[in-house]
């Protein structure tokens, strides 16, 4: 499983200073964090949560937990103090040399120190648990009586799975919905969404509105445990409206 984006090939980019530079192919991201100096001059794409800075040992810049095949860190060499510990970063730079760098526990670490780097905020499953697998299902959204459910897409990842979901209210009721009340069916199987607040808020996802208005829609992300993409998939849902009728959605996914 891969945490970082790279290219499928070397490919030949302009930086700013109007130099070109190949980027290290994504299946060697971890490789070249174990041994950077194989590396050095390279340019790399990789994610990671920081876990010191912006100052580690009295250099500018932080420290990044990267998790691969295993965990790995590396130092990013800025003067950018805008980021803080616990954020997950989008790191664009160049693979500079090898530094050593203390942890948060005081240990000494050999690390890969990257430069000229562009670091973007990005999100929990980016990082902790990318998709290996992404599924838009061919017909996404079904409607009823004014009410339509939408399955945008559906992420497939080594410890959980997301499904996206849009409610779109043009009846003139209020309506309720909850991730609770969305399940995935695999054959006989049901599969009950994991709806725990702690899980939720640490990850950031977006959640689905407890209630909407006439006129508005609400986007969310339903989160489940491990679901097999292989096996054929339904996600099933039942929306209420201020009235007590229920409307149910069946929405194919492969």
């Amino acid at each position: 499983m891969l945490l970082c984006e790279g290219c499928a090939s070397p490919i030949n980019v302009v930086k700013s200073d109007g130099s070109k530079s190949n980027y290290v192919k994504a299946k060697k991201i971890e490789s070249a964090l174990i041994e950077p100096d194989n590396y050095i001059g390279k340019w790399i794409k990789v994610y990671g949560q920081i876990t010191s800075g912006p100052q580690v040992d009295g250099a500018n810049g932080y420290l990044v937990c990267y998790k691969g095949q295993g965990t790995r860190y590396f130092f990013v060499s800025t003067t950018n103090a805008n980021f803080k510990v616990g954020d997950y970063i989008k790191v664009d730079a160049k693979i500079n040399d090898i530094v050593t760098r203390k942890n948060a526990f005081g240990d000494d670490l050999p690390v890969a120190e990257l430069s000229d780097a562009k670091i973007t905020k990005t999100t929990y499953d980016k990082v902790e648990a990318p998709a290996y697998k992404t599924i838009k299902p061919k017909k996404s959204s079904q409607k009823i009586d004014g009410v339509q459910f939408e399955v945008k897409k559906v992420e497939y990842a080594e410890s959980e799975t997301r499904v996206y979901i849009t409610v779109t209210n043009k009846t003139d009721y209020e309506l309720y919905c909850a991730s609770a009340y969305t399940v995935i069916q695999q054959g006989d199987t049901v599969i009950n969404p994991n709806t725990s607040e702690s899980i939720i808020e640490r990850e950031g996802y977006d959640q689905i509105a407890s209630s909407i208005d006439p006129g508005d829609s609400s986007s969310g992300i339903v989160l489940f445990s491990i679901v097999s993409p292989e096996k054929s998939s339904q996600v099933i849902t039942s929306v209420f409206d201020s009235l007590g009728q229920e409307y149910d959605f069946t929405i194919d996914v492969n």
